[in-house]
């Protein structure tokens, strides 16, 4: 855990991403493939 200084306000979101692709030709699968990943979005707002 990390420890800002007062007055920082932090907000970082982890998403797991996963992505498919299928080709069909004539109703037969001819390829089917997955990747999966992490990703992280944030922001940082500093009141003075």
């Amino acid at each position: 855990m990390y420890k800002f200084p007062e007055g920082v306000y932090t907000d970082i979101r982890l998403e797991d991403v996963f992505e498919t692709a299928i080709t069909v030709t004539l109703d037969e699968i001819d390829e089917l493939t997955g990747n999966m990943f992490r990703c992280g979005k944030g922001s940082m707002l500093i009141e003075k």
